[in-house]
């Protein structure tokens, strides 16, 4: 199987106003999410995943924002953790409940926010999961370089 990763916006056809239609590619995985525009443009967002992926090179986990909204009233942001173990890099899709915090939730620091990897839910089920290489998302960093 060939090591892939990728996230990227996509067609807008369809989408709710203040949405835009984003793609993740992990593996032979491929899952198209609805992004909110209302409180981070797409440049916020592009930026962000090349510094998520940039962080879980160097730690142990880090988190690509699929949907952020105004942290002050937001009772949630959905994301996609990456969990690095050597050269594996696991994804989980979650939901984060700003309740959960212990301090204010800050969109530049989410690394402070990520509860360890867990892979069984509270009811005993299997967390989905999927994974990819390093070197994927090496690729995928040189891919979306600014020229």
């Amino acid at each position: 199987m060939e090591e892939v990763f990728d996230i990227r916006f996509v067609d807008d056809q369809g989408a709710p106003e203040n949405t835009r239609f984003s793609e993740i590619v992990i593996g032979e995985f491929r899952e198209r999410f609805l992004t909110d525009l209302s409180f981070w443009s797409e440049a916020d967002y592009e930026r962000q995943w090349r510094e998520a992926v940039s962080q879980v090179m160097t730690l142990d986990r880090a988190a690509l924002m699929a949907s952020m909204t105004d942290p002050s009233n937001a009772n949630f942001v959905r994301w996609w953790v990456m969990y690095r173990e050597g050269e594996t890099v696991m994804f989980q899709d979650q939901l984060f409940f700003m309740s959960e915090a212990k301090e204010p939730f800050i969109p530049s620091a989410t690394t402070r926010f990520i509860h360890d990897r867990g892979t069984v839910s509270d009811t005993g089920y299997p967390v989905s999961e999927w994974s990819t290489t390093t070197s994927a998302l090496r690729a995928f960093l040189r891919k979306t370089e600014a020229p």
